[in-house]
């Protein structure tokens, strides 16, 4: 792509070799330019680039690049310039480097400012949908979210289908509840959630759902069809995260969101998931609970 188009600009935060930009550094050094760590100068700099006709696209880890230059993203989103915001390090996991890098507000912090998608992919044909939808269809800025640890590969993986703005695509079928999430280790948990559910005689269709402050309407309510019990599950704070976003949009069904109430604590990924109630044992449990009342 950056063979092909010469107004791409690539911007860092001192974080090139975490962000698998190296390749880029080394090809085309004359649209690199490395800011350190100083993301306010860089996401400003993003802005008058863009006003120039340029493409810029700002790579950081989610946690600095979605809070320090937040009023500077805001302020490019009012003049309407297009900027592809890529993050890195998103969500709950990696658990090790403490809540100081686990990004779990950014949802709020990005969708909530106009003219911006944010998108988390859940396999690698999500992110090449995304990243050619924020190149070459959109004209607003994207900010994608990135997953920053190893995940398995999952069947539903091997889709190609494409995506369609606001909507996700069917991971697990089933027809008595449905279970919405995004990022691979969430739809992973959400699938162990399904698998638990059958034993107890509950079908569950999981949805990767990776838009995150965008739906089609329509779309929800063909794939919520005759089910009235929705859940979703996410590592974000529950407030100002997908769930929250859909519980403002949906008014008619029973919805009930399950992700963070306070601040993550570090450890192992696996101890960090049973802490905050995220394993899909828990998760399942507390479906069970609100199917019985």
């Amino acid at each position: 792509i950056a063979h092909e188009r010469n107004d791409i600009i690539v911007l860092d935060g001192d974080l090139s070799a975490d962000c698998k930009i190296r390749e880029f550094e080394a090809q085309f050094p004359d649209r690199f330019i490395e800011n350190g760590i100083a993301e306010q100068d860089m996401v400003s700099m993003a802005g008058g680039l863009a006003a120039h006709g340029l493409l810029p696209i700002v790579n950081s880890f989610a946690s600095f690049l979605a809070a320090r230059p937040n009023e500077q993203i805001y302020n490019n989103a009012t003049e309407k310039s297009k900027i592809i915001y890529v993050a890195g390090l998103c969500g709950l996991l990696p658990a090790g480097p403490g809540h100081s890098h686990q990004s779990v507000r950014d949802i709020g912090l990005m969708g909530n400012i106009p003219n911006i998608d944010v998108f988390h992919p859940g396999s690698l044909n999500d992110l090449k949908y995304i990243f050619d939808y924020a190149l070459n269809i959109s004209q607003k800025s994207t900010y994608i979210r990135l997953t920053s640890i190893p995940f398995e590969k999952m069947q539903y993986m091997e889709k190609n289908d494409n995506l369609f703005y606001g909507e996700g695509y069917v991971v697990e079928e089933g027809n008595d509840i449905v279970i919405f999430s995004y990022n691979p280790y969430m739809l992973n948990e959400s699938i162990k959630v399904a698998q638990i559910l059958n034993k107890k005689n509950i079908s569950a269709k999981i949805i990767n759902f990776p838009w995150l402050n965008a739906i089609n309407i329509d779309w929800f309510y063909h794939m919520t069809e005759n089910i009235d019990h929705i859940f979703t599950i996410e590592d974000h704070f529950i407030f100002t995260g997908q769930g929250s976003f859909i519980n403002s949009k949906i008014s008619d069904k029973h919805i009930y969101n399950f992700g963070l109430n306070d601040i993550p604590v570090s450890g192992s990924n696996e101890e960090v998931l049973d802490y905050h109630n995220l394993n899909a044992k828990f998760l399942a449990e507390k479906i069970l609970q609100k199917l019985q009342k």
